[in-house]
């Protein structure tokens, strides 16, 4: 399932902004803890899928960044 039906993503200038891609860069936009899960969740099983047909993520160029009101919660990578 495509990672745009499965979160909610954020409100920006009146728009809603889920997922920008360009290339092999990809930033994907969340608004709550179940949107961080849902697109580890739907990331994870693309990099699965990589690793099955021999393809290599550079995981030391993969960031999460946040920004919110509370006390950021640590996401593990690997």
């Amino acid at each position: 399932m495509p990672i745009e039906r499965c979160i909610d993503g954020i409100e920006h200038y009146g728009k809603r902004i889920k997922v920008r891609a360009y290339v092999d860069d990809l930033v994907v936009f969340v608004s709550s803890m179940k949107d961080v899960r849902r697109a580890c969740d739907i990331i994870l099983e693309f990099c699965a899928w990589t690793n099955a047909r021999e393809c290599d993520m550079n995981v030391s160029t993969c960031i999460i960044l946040g920004s919110a009101k509370k006390t950021p919660i640590p996401i593990p990578m690997d």
